[in-house]
């Protein structure tokens, strides 16, 4: 099946090999990220009534910046929404997150497009 991945349909996450691999083996199913301007801007709209994710049907994770296949996945988006950051896995690189009312944007993998 020939995906056609471009800006308006899909994300990329640059990881780290812990998480890559985490999300390879299908431990983890939801990436995570601050609810920031730089990642709000690329998976939300958000005005002062209602948050909205913008239409992303696709999630890239590269290990590193590596354009090698086999260190590159292409995931569904299932869902996009917002929770609580001191819910998510970002507390184990910030453990200050977990006294805070802080937000962050989470992303609900689907199905994994390539091998």
């Amino acid at each position: 099946m020939q995906i056609n991945i471009n800006r308006e349909n899909s994300v990329h996450f640059v990881v780290k090999k812990e998480w890559f691999e985490k999300i390879k083996s299908g431990e983890k199913t939801h990436e995570y990220r601050l609810y920031k301007p730089f990642w709000t801007k690329r998976l939300t709209y958000c005005n002062t009534l209602k948050f909205l994710p913008l239409p992303k049907k696709y999630a890239k994770f590269s290990l590193g910046m590596s354009k090698e296949p086999a260190k590159n996945m292409i995931f569904e988006i299932k869902n996009i929404s917002l929770v609580r950051a001191k819910e998510t896995d970002l507390v184990k690189i910030n453990p200050e997150l977990e006294k805070t009312a802080e937000l962050a944007i989470d992303i609900e993998l689907g199905k994994r497009l390539n091998r």
